[in-house]
């Protein structure tokens, strides 16, 4: 990218920085001069250059404050990169019995860690489709959620209707998070959801094979992919399809 098209867009986010700015202002003005879309405004909020002042029903609507020094240092790695939905990471991850005579396996990552680490890094929104929960489970991943959503972090999540009722009301009781449950009868059959998966700002995605459980997070062989890239969006659109047809606890 042109030397020029940085003075030319650090010249604008100057000007922008003296007062809290819309994500709208931001994608009309910067999209002049380089490829700038919502996926790069969650960049430079994961980088600490742009600091949310103001929510809003979308990352469009809420109001930011730009940090001129963070942004001249990051935007030009950001979008030199072509970050976010044109820039594909793919990242394999595993949970293993230990003790047992298996591994280490290769070219996996660890798949308690990974999501956890996707949960404390995020800083928008994060929804979750979970369908079992223990108690064991719920210890290790409700304190991330729970420490999400007292950063400012939308946090929705789906599970199924028969959710141990202690913790059902555990997580009911945690203040941001926003519990529903997925199933419904059509003729004589039931649908419910049985799909793991969890997305980050709009920007990454665990889709895996494990629960919220402690056999799970511990000794069962599960695999999993953390991603991000131009599918992310089709995960999204899956998410709010089924928040749609998803109903609140009694």
């Amino acid at each position: 990218m042109k030397k020029e098209t940085f003075v030319k867009l650090f010249e604008e986010a100057e000007k922008l920085a003296s007062e809290p700015v819309s994500g709208e202002t931001l994608l009309a003005i910067f999209s002049k001069y380089v490829n700038f879309s919502d996926t790069e405004i969650y960049a430079l909020i994961k980088n600490n250059a742009l600091i949310v002042q103001e929510r809003g029903p979308g990352i469009l609507q809420y109001k930011f404050q730009i940090d001129i020094k963070k942004f001249r240092e990051i935007a030009p790695l950001i979008l030199e990169e072509g970050y976010g939905s044109r820039k594909e990471r793919f990242d394999l991850l595993l949970n293993y019995p230990k003790g047992i005579g298996m591994g280490p396996f290769d070219g996996f990552m660890d798949l308690y860690s990974e999501i956890s680490r996707l949960i404390v890094n995020s800083k928008v929104e994060l929804r979750v489709v979970n369908p079992y929960f223990d108690e064991e489970g719920n210890n290790r991943i409700l304190p991330a959620l729970k420490a999400a959503a007292a950063d400012g972090v939308k946090v929705r999540m789906i599970s199924r209707p028969d959710i141990p009722p202690e913790l059902k009301g555990l997580i009911l009781r945690t203040s941001g998070i926003n519990l529903r449950h997925f199933y419904g009868e059509r003729g004589e059959t039931t649908f419910s959801a049985h799909a793991k998966f969890l997305i980050a700002d709009d920007a990454r995605v665990y889709l895996g094979s494990a629960n919220f459980t402690k056999r799970s997070l511990e000794s069962n062989v599960e695999t999993g992919v953390i991603f991000s890239g131009p599918r992310v969006p089709y995960m999204i659109n899956l998410f709010e399809g089924m928040w749609k047809k998803s109903a609140p606890f009694e």
